[in-house]
Formats: structure tokens, sequence, C-alpha cells
């Protein structure tokens, strides 16, 4: 399993407002882009999507911004990732068995859905407000 720059932008981001939650103001989109060097285009898209996984709350107009739609303690790395990248597998036929001719027959498919099992179980028992205090420093959200 490989995480694109998706991915991996998009725990950045999440991880940005979880550090940023008490702030003042909303985190607008420049802001988490400077911070984290990812150009504001590709952050929208990122942001769009979080959002609509509902992790990420949007408000509008004056003093809007972005926000965490729960508490880091409440958010999973996996739907982080999952919003992303899509379902955390290994292999493609793990959740679309037509993706390959030998889905039915293949002695090696209840292996590779064993370990995506095993991957996906491991990313949904680390939180968001874990990864902050880990990776962040002092920091804490």
């Amino acid at each position: 399993m490989k995480v694109s720059t998706r991915g991996r932008y998009a725990l950045r981001a999440m991880m940005y407002l979880a550090v940023n939650k008490d702030n003042e103001k909303m985190a607008v989109l420049q802001d988490i882009s400077d911070d984290q060097d990812i150009s504001v285009k590709y952050l929208e898209s990122i942001m769009r999507m979080l959002v609509s996984y509902g992790l990420v709350s949007s408000y509008k107009g004056k003093g809007g911004g972005l926000a965490l739609a729960k508490k880091p303690s409440e958010i999973y790395f996996n739907e982080i990732l999952e919003a992303a990248e899509g379902p955390l597998t290994l292999v493609d036929c793990v959740n679309n068995p037509d993706s390959c001719d030998r889905s039915g027959k293949c002695r090696a498919k209840k292996l590779w859905e064993d370990y995506s099992e095993k991957v996906k179980d491991i990313f949904s028992d680390v939180t968001l407000e874990e990864l902050v205090k880990k990776y962040c420093g002092n920091k804490t959200p």
C-alpha cells in the first residue's frame, strides 16, 4: 500500500487544524497552504473531500474558514486516509472482485483480505489527537 500525496496532505492539513483549533480565528486555506507548503488549489480539493466526509467543517463569511468537525480524539487515522485514498486495501480485488478475472478462484485472495483488514485495524486504533501529541512535539489538540 502506498499513500499518495493526497493522503499525506490530508493528514498534514488535519494535524494543522488540530494543533491550531484553539486559535481565536478560523483556519483559512492560505494559512494552511503557507504552513504546509501545499498549493492552495490542491488543498482546496482536499478540504472539499474532508468536508464531504464530515471530518472538517467549512464556514463562509466574515470570520469564516475551516475547523475540525469533531474533536481530535474522535477522528481516526483510517478515516482521514479513507477520505483521501478510498478503501484501505492492499489489492483492488479485496473491495472490487470484478477488477480481477481470477478473483473467484484465487488462492491468495483470502490472504490479501486478511492483511488488508490488519492494516485497517492498525490505522483505526490511532486518533488524530494521538498523532498530534506524538508527532507535533509539545502541541496538544
